[in-house]
């Protein structure tokens, strides 16, 4: 009796050794299949979505901003693209509707600026708010609808965790190197506004003037997470009800609040090269060997009204030469088609 169960016992150790050696197979395929996704989804994470704003105004500013992206944005031209239009009366034609569907861009068209309709620039504020809070888990990259992508953003797809990114202003305009002259006082109320304990400085890029940190809006990069543009909209709400204004007047209030939020909430902010948000619409400002070497390794033009029909061909024949033959044909191209006055 004893031999049979030590044979029964045998054999019933040989089948559990064997089903154990197919389940740690199993399990061994499992986790090699489980990081692969893990890894494809961090990638995936990695990329930004890039968020955009369209009225009618500007639409086809939009439509070859969206082109230049799937043409020339390398790694980021199939990344997720969302359109807002968020004043109520200011959708898109058909014909953008029809394009955008086409090249896989999502539209937002809920009504959410409903408190600053007649301030046109806060349209970008509400529209990355929105995009932070449906969208938590992918950085967020907002493009000014006048620009072209001529080449991969490539240092956006290496910055670390919390991480704001973008280009100082051009010039200071509303900006102040202190807070007792100029625009300093201004400064020193939205600081207060906006829970400021500590702020960098930064140089214009073409004046080359040291301010408190202020950036160009045109472009900016958030990390997933941040919560920055949602405090953003809350701040922009504060300093818009106070009346505090610049002595330039409204129009870079927008710009100057988003400096004072990453000033309270930013530890680590990323200055873009100098390739990224290039402000060809300034060219006289800047010695003509600093723009070929630019413009030669341009990652994104913000060109402002230098492009409208009438005007292109000009700016074309000025930087033709600075620009590879595909992308000044390109861009002769569909500026040609989409250009107005």
């Amino acid at each position: 009796m004893f031999l049979v169960n030590g044979f029964e016992l045998l054999g019933v150790a040989a089948v559990v050794s064997a089903e154990c050696l197919n389940m740690v197979g199993f399990l061994f395929v499992y986790f090699v299949c489980a990081w692969g996704c893990l890894m494809t989804n961090i990638s995936c994470l990695a990329i930004p979505t890039i968020v955009i704003c369209t009225e009618p105004e500007f639409e086809w500013k939009s439509r070859l901003l969206v082109r230049s992206i799937r043409k020339f944005g390398g790694r980021v031209k199939d990344t997720y693209i969302v359109s807002y239009s968020p004043r109520s009366g200011k959708l898109p034609s058909c014909a953008c509707q029809d394009e955008f569907d086409m090249l896989n861009v999502q539209m937002v068209f809920e009504p959410l600026n409903k408190d600053f309709e007649s301030y046109g620039l806060a349209n970008k504020i509400v529209a990355l708010a929105h995009a932070e809070k449906t969208l938590p888990f992918r950085p967020l990259l907002f493009l000014d609808s006048d620009k072209v992508i001529l080449r991969e953003p490539s240092v956006l797809l290496g910055l670390g965790g919390r991480t704001f990114a973008a280009r100082p202003v051009d010039v200071r305009n509303c900006g102040a190197a202190d807070f007792d002259s100029g625009n300093g006082g201004y400064w020193k109320s939205i600081h207060c506004a906006c829970g400021v304990s500590s702020y960098r400085y930064v140089e214009t890029t073409i004046e080359r003037e040291v301010i408190v940190e202020y950036y160009n809006s045109g472009m900016i990069f958030a990390s997933a997470n941040m919560k920055l543009l949602g405090a953003w909209l809350q701040n922009f709400r504060k300093v818009w009800h106070s009346c505090s204004r610049p002595s330039c007047g409204d129009f870079f209030v927008e710009q100057s609040v988003l400096a004072s939020t990453v000033s309270s909430l930013c530890d680590n902010v990323f200055i873009l090269p100098d390739t990224y948000n290039v402000p060809i619409h300034l060219y006289g400002c800047f010695p003509h060997s600093d723009w070929r070497a630019r413009l030669s390794q341009c990652v994104s033009v913000h060109y402002h009204g230098v492009f409208d029909r009438g005007v292109f061909l000009d700016t074309l024949k000025t930087f033709g030469s600075m620009l590879d033959a595909d992308k000044y044909d390109w861009l002769t191209n569909n500026l040609d088609e989409l250009s107005q006055p």
